[in-house]
């Protein structure tokens, strides 16, 4: 996403690469089946996670809402702005125009702040850094589907599961039991927070992979990435199959 952090976007990359950096080694590991032989990967696989979760299309939408909304709050509180007419003119005044020119300077340094992008950097580094530690706790874990199924990687890949979630709508960090994302067309990386222990690389059945692929689908904004000659056109076609439960414990089958 272009300018996605347009204020010190330097400053932004360099956190983003602090993560990323790290991949290549975790990915040729991988592709070599040597992946617990690293537990030093575990811990960039989490990172990752949490990075593309916090880091989101998603995530600027839920920034870009709350200002919003911060901002209709000051305007339809209207007995705060006739205080704050009679404080600086001494005068009981409730004309609309008065009042909306006192909401528009309370905003000043909201406005200003929001347009260089100041607050969303801000923000959305805190939001990682939070993102993080949270999922710091959690056991990590990589599983490969056990059919020729392969995943797709949606503009909002980290998909955060729990009870009655509903696919189209990403799982709140702190009520999701779990923080899903592939890792490749055969691979998926699971965060688990309920876990008592890291389980072993247990398949991902086929019927799994295409409730996984629908969660892909229904939370992407713009774009959905998949391998060229893979079979997508098959999962895309199930994609939008009613899922019967997402699984919420590492505990349980997949």
């Amino acid at each position: 996403m272009p300018n996605f952090v347009k204020h010190r976007s330097q400053e932004a990359e360099e956190l983003w690469q602090s993560v990323e950096s790290h991949l290549p080694a975790v990915f040729t590991s991988l592709d070599a089946g040597t992946l617990a032989q690293s537990p030093e990967h575990y811990k960039t696989i989490a990172d990752c996670v949490a990075l593309h979760f916090a880091r989101s299309i998603e995530s600027r939408r839920i920034h870009d809402n709350a200002v919003s909304a911060a901002k209709h709050h000051v305007f339809e509180d209207q007995d705060k702005l006739k205080q704050l007419a009679l404080a600086k003119h001494g005068l009981h005044l409730d004309a609309p125009a008065i009042l909306g020119n006192i909401a528009t300077e309370v905003l000043a340094d909201l406005n200003q702040t929001e347009a260089s992008g100041e607050l969303f950097q801000e923000w959305i580094e805190e939001v990682f850094h939070e993102t993080r530690r949270y999922l710091a706790g959690s056991r990590v874990s990589v599983h490969h589907t056990d059919t020729d199924v392969e995943f797709l990687l949606g503009d909002c890949p980290a998909i955060g599961i729990g009870p009655n979630m509903h696919p189209m709508h990403r799982v709140p960090l702190y009520e999701a039991t779990a923080i899903l994302m592939p890792l490749g067309p055969k691979a998926l990386a699971m965060l688990d927070r309920g876990a008592s222990e890291s389980p072993s690389d247990v398949p991902v059945q086929g019927e799994f992979a295409f409730y996984m692929n629908r969660a892909q689908v229904a939370q992407a904004h713009r774009q959905v990435y998949y391998r060229p000659s893979s079979s997508f056109l098959a999962g895309l076609a199930r994609a939008y199959r009613p899922p019967r439960k997402f699984r919420t414990s590492s505990n349980e089958p997949l």
